[in-house]
């Protein structure tokens, strides 16, 4: 018997007014969809802790160059963004640990090539997020720690 682990997170806009798009894919297949997130959204999906190699990705749309206010000296001064919260696997809270394995491919919105970052709390560019990790989880915890 297989058992399965429960992978949890918030999705927090930064401004209802001007939502993006999130489709959260796990292993090629779509396990939550919001075409206009505008309200904090509790994510959660399980998948099996039997041995294997797992992708989530988090496909950020429809951010309009509007959405990002810059003052005459070049600084944001408001901007919509998702950030990634509480991102919990079978009850162990690893948000700091995504934000040092995962990784967020994106051109800037247009402004810049297209390069792959460092994932951080926050998606603000259409693009998308990747976090690869094994399964049984603890291993994979015990070696990216």
């Amino acid at each position: 018997m297989t058992t399965k682990i429960t992978i949890e997170f918030d999705v927090v806009p930064t401004d209802s007014n001007l939502p993006l798009a999130l489709t959260v894919v796990l292993d090629g297949e779509s396990v939550w969809q919001n075409n206009a997130v505008t309200e904090t959204c509790k994510v959660s999906f399980t998948v099996d802790d039997a041995e294997g190699k797992h992708v989530l990705r988090w496909h950020v749309s429809g951010k309009l160059p509007s959405y990002t206010k810059i003052d005459a000296d070049g600084n944001i001064v408001s901007d919509s963004l998702l950030k990634i919260e509480n991102f919990i696997i079978d009850d162990i809270d690893i948000s700091n640990l995504i934000y040092v394995v995962a990784t967020y491919t994106h051109d800037c919105n247009g402004t810049a090539e297209m390069k792959t970052y460092k994932m951080y709390e926050e998606l603000g560019c259409n693009g998308v997020a990747e976090l690869k990790f094994t399964t049984p989880l603890y291993l994979w915890l015990l070696e990216s720690m």
